[in-house]
Parts: structure tokens; sequence; C-alpha cells
């Protein structure tokens, strides 16, 4: 139904006869005709009538779809501060900490697997894209290109890194570690 796409389906038809009468509403016929200047002037006072019937069926459905929004539960949350936070990824046998030392520069460190004991400080840009999801990308000094996606309420981070041409994509695990 055109102007409900942003609604659910299940509620669409309570707007449909608001959303009708508010088109019937401004529908005239052309094939009357006016014969007098009495017919002339009620002519012009149907079509007023009409055009303020069309626009209280406007109001009236603006408000419903107000009162609809309005009702509606927020489950907005607001985003996670990480700044002083260290969050642990894990890849199978590999650990790393990445610790956020400001809104845009980090550092991270191997604490086990292949690369244990390497570490580094990164500039990074990131947005929130989900009250639980952040986006971040780097790169590193050894021109590796960093992309994930880290889901907080799920625990895991979605990584793809970028040698080169080469991509490879890996999911681990993550958790807020306690600081």
């Amino acid at each position: 139904m055109p102007g409900l796409r942003f609604y659910p389906k299940a509620i669409q038809p309570l707007f449909k006869p608001l959303l009708d009468k508010a088109k019937g509403g401004l529908k005239l016929s052309t094939e009357e005709k006016c014969t007098s200047k009495n017919d002339k002037i009620n002519s012009i006072i149907e079509i007023g009538t009409q055009k303020n019937d069309c626009m209280k069926n406007s109001i009236e459905f603006l408000l419903l779809i107000f009162l609809f929004g309005a009702c509606q539960k927020s489950t907005h949350q607001d985003p996670i501060d990480l700044v002083g936070k260290t969050v642990e990824y894990q890849y199978g046998e590999s650990v790393y900490h990445v610790t956020f030392d400001s809104d845009s520069t980090l550092h991270w460190e191997a604490i086990a697997g292949d690369e244990t004991g390497t570490k580094e400080d990164e500039t990074y840009v990131s947005e929130w894209i989900e009250s639980h999801k952040l986006f971040i990308t780097w790169g590193e000094a050894n021109g590796i290109g960093v992309s994930q996606i880290l889901d907080f309420e799920k625990g895991q981070v979605h990584n793809h890194l970028l040698r080169g041409r080469n991509v490879n994509a890996i999911t681990g695990q993550i958790r807020l570690l306690k600081n």
C-alpha cells in the first residue's frame, strides 16, 4: 500500500480506510456543468468543503501515525563507550587484547597463538551501526588492512583482512574485559 510501506503489514489495514477516504475527498465530478451563477458558487463551496474534508482526513491520518509511533516500545540503547576499555578477541588458539585509548587510537597485543608478543598502536575509524554493533577499520604498520564488525550482543567479531589484493574473512569471539 503506497504511503504505508514503513509500517508493519499487520497494521496497514487499520490505516487503509483513512488513506482511501483522504484520496477520495479530492475526486471532483468534471461532468457537472455550471449553468447559472448559483451553480458556480455552489461548486466552489463544494470544492472547498471537499478540500477541507481531505485536509481533515489527512490530519487524522497523520495523528494516528504519530500516536502509533509514540506507542511503540523503545528498544534503543546507547552504544558502549569503549574508551579506556579492553576487548579480548579469540580466533581459535590465537588471543588478542585490544585497548581503546581514545575515540581514534587503540593498542593491540597478541597474548596467545603464533603472534604472541606482537603489539602495535593503531589509528582507527569506527561507526556504530546498531547500539551493540561497531564497524571499525584500521591499517597496520605491516600493510594489512583490518575491517571488523564487533557484535557485543552475540560476542562475535567478523574480521576481514586485506593483504595486497587478497582478502581473508574470519569470525571469532569477543568479550569485554573488566578494567
